[in-house]
């Protein structure tokens, strides 16, 4: 099986309704649903030789406040369950990473539940300022950081660049183990059009 991402058509809106927990979606803006209007990236994973969706991805640009940076927010990440440990959701997520790699990214209401998931597929726990070691509830954010490149170049390096810089402008302290940070970039590596990697949700 082979995963191509596209971009979301009017034509999905039905099905995309259909599969997620809880979210209704729509063409035009609607207030409590999730619009292709609104969207930054509403994203289709499907089967490139059935053409069957398997999942979908949708994206906002949150604008900034003055003298703020704005960054994205990652609003809903569904894989049909008959389509989950097929790569699917990294497929999705690695093509938000390509289309977007110097703009942070944030989860929005993230399940707690899936922390490991969500470490795998990419992203950093960022804790809240005094949270202490062992506190399972995470009330911190998961998070993608921009991404930019180190001279040295390498995926590592520029994981260690990119959690300097963000962990001193969130003025991040206390306990270093609460920050989990993504394993140099793999997300990155292998752009998301078409991907076969098992790893997934």
């Amino acid at each position: 099986m082979k995963i191509r991402v596209r971009d979301a058509h009017p034509a999905d809106v039905e099905w995309m309704s259909r599969n997620t927990e809880g979210w209704t979606v729509t063409v035009e803006k609607q207030e409590g649903a999730a619009s292709l209007a609104e969207a930054l990236h509403a994203l289709i994973a499907e089967d490139s030789d059935q053409g069957v969706r398997m999942g979908w991805l949708h994206s906002s640009l949150q604008r900034a406040a003055a003298g703020e940076p704005g960054y994205v927010r990652l609003y809903e990440l569904h894989v049909s369950p008959e389509f989950r440990q097929r790569g699917v959701a990294r497929a999705l997520v690695d093509e938000l990473f390509v289309r977007v790699p110097d703009q942070e990214i944030i989860l929005s209401a993230w399940d707690r539940e899936l922390y490991g998931v969500w470490l795998k597929l990419g992203f950093t726990y960022v804790p809240e300022p005094g949270e202490m070691s062992g506190d399972h509830s995470y009330p911190g954010d998961m998070v993608r950081p921009p991404v930019e490149a180190s001279s040295e170049g390498s995926a590592s390096s520029v994981g260690i660049v990119v959690q300097d810089r963000f962990l001193r402008e969130r003025n991040v302290q206390g306990n270093a183990e609460l920050f989990r940070p993504f394993a140099t970039l793999s997300p990155l590596d292998g752009g998301g059009r078409n991907s076969e990697d098992p790893t997934d949700r």
